[in-house]
């Protein structure tokens, strides 16, 4: 998890406030506060045992002693950067800071500006953190309560990006209790994702590759078990170790974590790169997602990977995505239009086609999900292939001069 971790020193209370204010919402934990640093040797030892990613002191701190604990904080391991917080913007003060050995200094308006810098800096934590782990993608859907329709919209989206980035696919269901991507899917094992957790510590490929099927080219499967799992909770931890396992074997995995942010889920949504909160536009489904929301940022789970997806939005309502935002807190990502072909597809135990409404959607959310990873499609697929997939705000995007057309259509 790409918590910042924070060693506040501010001695006056108001401006200690207003600090902690600019937490909110943020991936920021206080592991260290003190009004002020009274004796070098035990502040430095504090810092040693709880090991900060960021120290922020009031400039009021910044006397001739604070030069020697700056020299101090730099000689830890790991370094934490030193952030400064001026209530005046006072160049003499802030080029003393400098001079000490503070990173960055913060003048007013303090909670914008403070705000900012931590924004940025958790950005940056939060990127090394993804760049440290293992190659291949792992994310999650994860319904507000029962009949949002996260499992249609995990399948989907994992079959559309099996289609258009050419990467192998994992589509797995974790939703033990209530697992519907084995009828979706059209599953052919009588093997599950309860098979792999019992046999986390003896995975390998061969194993592995019995446990799956393959629905379409590029694309794998693991179901939930026919049947509910136990009566018992289950440990979370081996279907952690499953998922630790996938990632550096598939481009993407897709998980389809059930509905409601349990005991269970929650461990999972950990080895996750992104997580997707699917919610409908009703008020029961908007006051769970705005518990689940708030309990994710109460234990410092980042915002920069909780994702909204509004999914079977009529076309007339009430709310607009700027007041849901700010209703959750949380921007709208993706909406989905509710749309007779996927009841009708659903029923049946099918997807979509890719050339239909909803299946044009479904393209435009993975593209989204891919990112630059199928910016390369400009140069290695047709228009008018591309354009019987893509949304309309692509196909200005695609246009022809910017585009060396192949003979590499995409067949939906």
């Amino acid at each position: 998890m790409a918590v910042l971790t924070t060693a506040l020193v501010v001695a006056d209370e108001e401006l200690r406030q207003e600090v902690r204010t600019c937490f909110h919402g943020l991936p920021v934990r206080i592991v260290l506060e003190q009004p002020a640093i009274t004796k070098r040797s035990a502040f430095l030892e504090s810092l040693r045992r709880v090991t900060p990613d960021l120290v922020i002191i009031d400039s009021a701190q910044f006397n001739d002693p604070f030069k020697g604990v700056a020299r101090g904080i730099k000689s830890l391991s790991p370094i934490p950067s030193i952030m400064v917080v001026h209530q005046t913007a006072d160049s003499d003060a802030i080029l003393r800071a400098i001079r000490a050995g503070a990173n960055e200094s913060v003048f007013p308006p303090v909670e914008s500006n403070l705000r900012e810098a931590l924004d940025r800096l958790c950005r940056q934590r939060a990127a090394l953190e993804v760049a440290s782990r293992p190659p291949g993608k792992v994310v999650g859907f994860l319904s507000a309560k029962g009949g949002c329709g996260a499992t249609s919209v995990a399948c989907h989206v994992a079959s559309t990006l099996a289609r258009i980035t050419e990467q192998e696919i994992l589509l797995a269901d974790f939703d033990v209790e209530a697992g519907n991507v084995r009828f979706l899917m059209r599953g052919t094992t009588p093997y599950s994702i309860l098979d792999a957790a019992r046999s986390a510590h003896r995975l390998d490929l061969s194993y592995w590759k019995g446990l799956t099927w393959s629905s379409q080219p590029h694309l794998d499967v693991i179901a939930a078990p026919e049947k509910p799992a136990c009566k018992e909770p289950l440990d979370p931890r081996p279907f952690r170790e499953v998922l630790h396992f996938a990632r550096p074997q598939y481009g993407w995995v897709v998980a389809d974590l059930g509905r409601s942010l349990t005991f269970f889920t929650r461990t999972l949504v950990e080895e996750l790169d992104q997580l997707f909160l699917v919610s409908n536009v009703d008020v029961l489904a908007l006051y769970q997602t705005k518990q689940i929301v708030h309990s994710l940022f109460a234990s410092s789970y980042s915002q920069y990977r909780l994702h909204l997806v509004l999914n079977r939005a009529p076309k007339q309502r009430a709310i607009t995505h700027k007041e849901i935002q700010n209703l959750l807190g949380l921007p709208v990502y993706a909406e989905l239009a509710d749309h007779p072909e996927i009841e009708e597809a659903c029923s049946e135990g099918k997807l979509v086609t890719a050339d239909s409404v909803p299946g044009k959607r479904y393209t435009e959310l993975a593209v989204k999900m891919a990112g630059e990873q199928v910016a390369t499609l400009k140069a290695r697929y047709s228009i008018p292939g591309l354009k019987k997939l893509l949304p309309e705000w692509l196909k200005a995007w695609l246009a022809p001069e910017a585009v060396v057309p192949t003979k590499r259509p995409i067949h939906p």
